[in-house]
């Protein structure tokens, strides 16, 4: 009685040859859940509304600082309460919402457009705000002064007052705008961040020349650290750069073409790698450095089309990304989906898979394995929600709704390509209750059985009958209730009837 099961889904969504073929291990859709570190798909936890009212339209951003958590603003607004998973004085977070007042130094009235980067140095913060008349401006202060509206805007000419920055190698290192085609890349002055005229230390009006490396006609984009250097990402090419706190020993490594970054909060961590964004999918910087090509065995190549697609139909927001600790996992957020790249070095655990939420998503913040996003109309009504294991629903401001999840395979041959088969049973492994459907003609995709549904394990029961004719199958797993789910295994019984 031959036999095939599913129960390895370590590859996730793999989209890179279409639904007719794909490994065994991948599938091709998988919609709000992830695959965790025993290869099984489980369910999302559901969205806890925390904020007791709407934020302030004038607000942007969300961060967390010293187990608290922070928006941006031109003003002085008062403290906000929170309440629920994550807050209200559970720990860690703290049951506030603080706002920080940085107003424009030269025009108190100019309202916050953009925070591009949250920084922490030296237990302060270094923020950098871009204003509704697109001037950028970088602040360096403690929180208590920020709160406050105190000026802490940074007054040195020498300052680049662009949108990228990092802390590395005990500097601030950052970049002009991008309209001043940047040629170099400007660094404070050691444990300084006010100071980037210090002879000796600061960059004063030059800097690091990354222009003067680059092969072509390039300016400098971004900043970030990798493995000890600073990474610094040009228009075609990333270069690698061995820093000191002496400038007089700052110099290039590595330079590594046909790579560049078009979406600089994209940037994100994960295990000793860096991920970013472009018009053609998600990066790695390491996989950049060892292969020196836009090779499309890269990181984000399994589900290039679904994030081409969302960054299509989301042309006025700015993509975001970060490293969630709790499941070891790259988010990227463009409108109301979240691309979720969860991975295990020890497991071999290298899978995508989305989740797609009842609102736009603003902005997005974790602390340890709390998640925390900023969700709503931009301007319009927005709240903060938080992410818990133990719902199984999102709760937004005006509804309740239920997490609608699809796990979907390619057509599978069953190891006997373009053999009949008569597929006579299944079985599954669930933990909860979903409906099951198969597909059985990879000309027709739309073309499904009758859902039925299926709890717990059903091997040690009946048989599920599924009775199909066909040379390749694929199963659709559904799940849209008030429970938690997990999917482990799957597997047909068929038996093999030739060439037809």
């Amino acid at each position: 009685m031959p036999s095939m099961s599913f129960q390895d889904f370590r590859v996730g969504i793999d989209r890179r040859k279409s639904q007719q073929i794909v490994d065994q291990r991948g599938l091709y859709d998988c919609k709000n859940a992830f695959v965790n570190s025993g290869y099984a798909i489980k369910k999302r936890s559901g969205l806890d509304k925390i904020t007791a009212s709407q934020l302030d339209a004038g607000s942007k951003g969300l961060f967390e600082f010293d187990e608290k958590l922070y928006v941006v603003e031109n003003a002085t607004n008062a403290t906000q309460a929170l309440s629920g998973y994550g807050a209200g004085g559970s720990y860690p977070i703290n049951a506030n919402l603080y706002t920080l007042a940085l107003p424009d130094p030269d025009d108190g009235s100019n309202t916050v457009l953009r925070v591009w980067q949250f920084l922490v140095f030296n237990n302060n913060l270094y923020v950098v705000v871009e204003y509704a008349d697109n001037t950028i401006v970088h602040h360096y202060g403690t929180v208590d002064q920020m709160i406050a509206g105190t000026s802490v805007a940074i007054t040195d000419t020498n300052c680049p007052n662009g949108k990228s920055a990092v802390v590395h190698d005990s500097k601030i290192y950052a970049i002009e705008p991008d309209t001043n085609n940047p040629a170099y890349v400007k660094y404070s002055a050691t444990e300084d961040p006010t100071n980037w005229s210090k002879v000796k230390d600061a960059s004063g009006t030059l800097g690091i020349p990354a222009g003067l490396e680059a092969m072509g006609n390039e300016h400098a984009v971004a900043v970030t650290s990798y493995r000890g250097f600073l990474a610094v990402f040009m228009q075609n090419s990333i270069q690698l750069w061995k820093t000191n706190p002496n400038p007089g020993l700052i110099e290039l490594d590595t330079t590594v073409d046909n790579a560049f970054l078009e979406y600089h909060n994209s940037i994100g961590p994960i295990s000793e790698d860096i991920f970013y964004l472009n018009s053609s999918g998600v990066h790695s910087v390491t996989q950049k450095v060892y292969t020196d090509t836009m090779a499309t065995s890269d990181v984000g190549s399994p589900i290039a089309d679904l994030v081409k697609s969302s960054i299509t139909s989301n042309p006025t927001l700015e993509p975001k990304a970060l490293f969630f600790p709790g499941e070891n996992q790259y988010i990227l957020i463009l409108g109301t989906d979240m691309f979720v790249f969860s991975h295990s070095s020890k497991a071999e655990l290298n899978a995508w898979t989305r989740y797609v939420l009842p609102e736009t998503i603003q902005d997005i913040a974790t602390y340890r394995n709390y998640l925390f996003i900023r969700a709503g109309t931009a301007g319009g009504v927005e709240n903060i929600y938080s992410f818990n294991p133990s719902s199984y629903q999102d709760t937004t401001a005006s509804s309740t709704s239920n997490i609608d999840v699809e796990i979907l395979s390619s057509y599978n041959s069953l190891g006997k390509p373009g053999l009949w088969k008569q597929v006579y049973g299944s079985d599954v492994m669930f933990t909860g209750t979903a409906d099951l459907q198969h597909r059985w003609d990879s000309r027709s995709t739309s073309e499904e059985t009758t859902a039925f549904e299926i709890s717990g394990d059903s091997r040690p029961g009946a048989l599920i009958p599924v009775e199909l004719m066909t040379t390749d199958i694929s199963y659709k797993i559904t799940k849209d209730d008030n429970t938690d789910f997990q999917l482990n295994g799957l597997t047909y019984y068929y038996n093999e009837l030739g060439l037809f």
